[in-house]
Parts: structure tokens; C-alpha cells; sequence
């Protein structure tokens, strides 16, 4: 009985790979292609979000969705290094609960925020108060999160 239950699984999984293979055009792929940094994220074919369109092509991707994400939640921050605030975009796939935090990197908390989001939802952080280092800020809802570095130090 183990049997077939393990080439039933070997089965699955040869699809699920060859699926997200056939979204990709390996001789489509851009390696260190230039492109706009802007975000204006882009859910793959094969499942993974980019930043934008430009960076989903240089991906080797045949497909994409423009204008969404494929995680619960992402963002995006500028500028980076922070001077005075940074600007956060963020995007949440279902209408949801946002929690935001910024912790150094000894974990203490240096911001907290919830915000209700239907989407997209821009939002400020005040960084002139804080001193020079690493911080990292986290978005995250019911349903996943997503964490990124920021430094900011003295000019």
C-alpha cells in the first residue's frame, strides 16, 4: 500500500515541477538586465512575486499578473538608506488586519503600528529619532508576513 502512495507523490510533484518549468522561458532569462526599480509588483506564473514587470521578463517568465502579489503581504520602502522618514508601500492580496513593526537588531521595538487594509496602502515612518544601525521592519497579517532590512547611519 506504501507503494503506489509514494509514486503518487513522485507523480505530483514531476507536474507541480514541470508546471512552473513550462512558465519559464530559459532562453528568455536577462542576467543582471537593467530595469526600473520602481514597485509595482507582479505575481508570476511560477508563483513568486517581482517588483515589477522588467524584472518578471529578465526572470525567463512567459506570464505574469500585473498590479498584485503572490504572497499575503509584501511592501516596499524608500528611500533606503532612510534621511529623515521612509515612505512604506504595501500590498496585501486579501483585505486585512496589517501589523507593522521596526525592531533593532537586539529585537527591541522602535515602532508599531496596525492599519486596516483593503489592498495598497502607503503609510510614514519617522526615522530621525532613531539612532544609526540595523533595524528591520515587518508587515504581517493573519495569513503570512514579510520582513526587510533597513540602515539607517549618521551623515
Amino acid at each position: 500500500m506504501k507503494f503506489p502512495v509514494i509514486i503518487l507523490l513522485l507523480l505530483l510533484g514531476v507536474a507541480k515541477n514541470s508546471s512552473a518549468q513550462s512558465c519559464i522561458d530559459t532562453s528568455r532569462i536577462v542576467f543582471g538586465g537593467a530595469c526600473d526599480p520602481r514597485w509595482e509588483p507582479v505575481c508570476g506564473c511560477d508563483g513568486f512575486t517581482y517588483r515589477n514587470d522588467c524584472f518578471a521578463r529578465n526572470a525567463g517568465l512567459i506570464s505574469w499578473t500585473s498590479n498584485t502579489i503572490c504572497d499575503d503581504v509584501d511592501f516596499d520602502f524608500t528611500p533606503n538608506p532612510p534621511i529623515d522618514y521612509i515612505t512604506v508601500n504595501a500590498m496585501v492580496r486579501f483585505p486585512d488586519i496589517v501589523y507593522v513593526q521596526l525592531l533593532d537588531r537586539f529585537g527591541k521595538i522602535h515602532y508599531t503600528n496596525t492599519l486596516n487594509v483593503n489592498d495598497i496602502i502607503q503609510f510614514q515612518i519617522d526615522f530621525r529619532a532613531y539612532p544609526s544601525g540595523l533595524y528591520y521592519l515587518i508587515l504581517f497579517t493573519n495569513e503570512g508576513y514579510r520582513v526587510k532590512k533597513v540602515i539607517k547611519y549618521e551623515q
